[in-house]
């Protein structure tokens, strides 16, 4: 079993030392990192199982870098102890939880209770986090918080329905390990696209299966989807033998025995707005989406449909 990474954020050396050498002594493995900004950028280079953040750092303080990793698609589920060194009022430490922080603790601390809350975390955290446990995305219990709070705003959303075309005849013939593998590289690509053609507060979801979402704004779908479509066609036939990418098409045998011809993967991507349709619910959304995204599955390629309609 691999260890568990822990990285820990603060401007004080002596004190990421401290914690690093505790931590490595129980067995876990530790990313360090000194600023805010190295924070975010350590986090999206390994993507720890939990984050310890100093608050008060410069120029970025730990409440900024805690909002900016909330807000991105591959760090959003990590869960995160705040260290203070000052001394923080009950309301501070109140809208802190409301903003999501799973736990602080004060300096000077008691370095054999910062590794039992370490330890309690990553283990509420492997029970009770709501994320897909191949792809690391946020599953549905997520989806459907952010996309209802998408809809209540009533500011300007897309939704964005991510399906692979093909991929069960792909399992069929490859096997679990390698469509795994797939599932896992569609992963990276949606969230590398959000993040280089979307903005801090899209969000990525795994539904499960070969199904994903993006919630963004209508500004940025076009570009997010095209590059989705791209992507994606470059990197496919990376994933078959090359006497199959001869032929254009994989072969296998159905349940009587018979050899089917099967299209290799494409992908397909439906998009509803509420620039022209007010909706009520995710379930609303959800359906909407589906719908235009079979348009695009009726295409023997990579794919992207829009809903146009209206009220």
């Amino acid at each position: 079993m691999s260890r568990e990474t822990i990285l820990v954020c603060d401007d004080d050396k002596d004190t990421v030392r401290l914690i690093e050498f505790r931590l490595v002594a129980e067995e876990f493995s530790v990313v360090t990192a000194f600023s805010g900004e190295e924070v975010i950028q350590k986090a999206l280079g390994t993507v720890p199982d939990l984050i310890i953040l100093d608050i008060v750092m410069r120029p970025m303080s730990g409440y900024d870098a805690f909002t900016i990793l909330r807000k991105m698609p591959r760090t959003s589920s990590i869960p995160v102890i705040m260290v203070s060194g000052i001394r923080t009022d009950d309301d501070d430490v109140v809208e802190g939880f409301e903003r999501g922080i799973d736990d602080y603790i004060m300096k000077p601390f008691n370095p054999s209770e910062l590794v039992a809350r370490v330890k309690g975390m990553l283990s509420r955290a492997r029970r009770y986090r709501e994320v897909n446990p191949l792809t690391g995305l946020p599953g549905n219990a997520v989806i459907k918080f952010n996309l209802d709070e998408a809809v209540q705003k009533k500011e300007p959303f897309a939704f964005m329905y991510v399906d692979l075309d093909n991929f069960k005849w792909y399992n069929d013939k490859y096997g679990f390990q390698r469509g795994d593998g797939v599932l896992k590289t569609v992963a990276r690509l949606l969230c590398d696209t959000v993040e280089k053609c979307g903005s801090l507060t899209d969000f990525v979801g795994h539904v499960g299966g070969d199904d994903f979402v993006i919630i963004t704004v209508p500004a940025e779908c076009d570009a997010i989807a095209d590059r989705i479509l791209s992507e994606f066609d470059d990197l496919a036939p990376t994933f078959y033998p090359p006497e199959d990418l001869e032929h254009g098409r994989t072969q296998i045998r159905d349940r009587r025995g018979n050899l089917v011809d099967c299209p290799l993967m494409t992908i397909s991507v439906g998009v509803t707005t509420n620039e022209k349709r007010t909706y009520r619910n995710a379930l609303e959304v959800t359906e909407a989406a589906a719908e235009v995204k079979c348009l695009a599955k009726g295409v023997s390629r990579s794919a992207f449909f829009k809903d146009r309609r209206g009220d």
